[in-house]
Formats: C-alpha cells, sequence, structure tokens
C-alpha cells in the first residue's frame, strides 16, 4: 500500500512517522529494498538506535531541539514529496509546514489526536493531503493484484515483512492480554511487538 501510493506520485524520497513500530520498521525494510530514500522519525534516541542498527539510513528524533531545522534540510537534500504520517495532532500540521513544495502527506493513524490547526497556505505551495486506509485500498485492488501482493509478502514473511510478537493469547484469554499491554505501554521500550490474540481457541 504505501509502495504503491508512493509510487503513484513519482516518489522521489519519502518520509515516515513512528517509524520503529512494527508497521514502520517494514515500510523502512521494504522502501530500502526498492532503493527510495525513506527519512524515519521516531520520538526518543533509543528508537532511533534500534533503527540505525537494522540498517535505516536516515533517522530524526522529533523531541530533539533542532529536529525542525534537520528535517527541513534533509527533506530538500533528498527531494522528499512523499509523506506518510500516522501521528495526526499538532505534528501533522507541523510536518505539512515543513515539507518541500510539491509534497503529498497522507495520513493513516491519529496517535496524538485527530484535531488539528493547518496553515492553508501550505495548500497554495502546492501541498497535498489525503487519507490512507489498508480497508479502502484493499476494495480497490483486483483478483490477480491480490494474489501478486499475497504471493510477495508470503515469499518474504521473514525478511521485509517480519513482525516480531512479544506475546501471543488465546481468545479466551482476553482480559490478561489486555492487561499485559496496559502494564507495558507506558514503559520505556517494553513492548518489542505486538501482541497477538487468536480469534479461535488454541489448546496445547
Amino acid at each position: 500500500m504505501f509502495l504503491q501510493r508512493a509510487r503513484e506520485h513519482n516518489v522521489k524520497a519519502a518520509v515516515n512517522t513512528a517509524a520503529n513500530s512494527v508497521l514502520g520498521r517494514i515500510v523502512n525494510r521494504l522502501f530500502k529494498k526498492h532503493n527510495i530514500p525513506l527519512i524515519n522519525i521516531v520520538r526518543r534516541e533509543a528508537k532511533a538506535q534500534q533503527l540505525r542498527e537494522e540498517g535505516a539510513e536516515y533517522v530524526l528524533v522529533s523531541s530533539e531541539q533542532n529536529f525542525d531545522q534537520q528535517f527541513q534540510e534533509l527533506a530538500q537534500k533528498l527531494g522528499v514529496n512523499v509523506i506518510f504520517d500516522c501521528i495526526g495532532g499538532g505534528f501533522f500540521s507541523r510536518l505539512l509546514k515543513l515539507a518541500p513544495q510539491g509534497t503529498i502527506q497522507f495520513i493513516y493513524g491519529s496517535i496524538d489526536g485527530l484535531e488539528t490547526q493547518l496553515d492553508l497556505g501550505q495548500l497554495f505551495l502546492n501541498k497535498q493531503l489525503a487519507s490512507l486506509s489498508v480497508f479502502q485500498w484493499s476494495a480497490s485492488l483486483s483478483d490477480e493484484q491480490r494474489k501478486r501482493i499475497y504471493e510477495e509478502i508470503s515469499d518474504q514473511i521473514d525478511t521485509t515483512f517480519k513482525v516480531n510478537v512479544f506475546r501471543t493469547f488465546n481468545l479466551n484469554q482476553f482480559d490478561e492480554a489486555i492487561k499485559v499491554y496496559s502494564e507495558n505501554k507506558s514503559k520505556e521500550d517494553s513492548i518489542d511487538g505486538k501482541i497477538v490474540i487468536y480469534t479461535c481457541l488454541l489448546y496445547t
């Protein structure tokens, strides 16, 4: 989905927020595989270091004092024209203001909330806004396209599309899964991967 949308807009270089998430790391590996420069944005240096160790070339920390200057300079240098943002809130409009002219900014999440204030003048700089929904994208695919994508993911499930799993639970352990998530989500670097709840009962 990310790669297809980027290519539809003749991507030169792209930006990915929440880049150390499971999805963010997949996007980084995917764009690297296809030789598309990607600026990965995270909130903490510890997360940035993890990405660098995985081979990410461009990583910026949004909490650093000089982030805006770093981002603008690197975005201009690489020719960024596509942004994928799942943070939302004030950071969404902040990125839009910092982005080079001619950039399209996709929103696919809202970690910091759905409400934001936009500088409408940015739209007169040939900047565009668009939503990115896996459900709408999937519905637009033909059977042949779905088959091809499934085969590609299956072939690279242990590499490009690898997903780290933190813990797995049966459906009848739902309450325990929620408790584990709640107890760990606020701790620094405590969850490295997904908590998976199987929708059918597993017996061992």
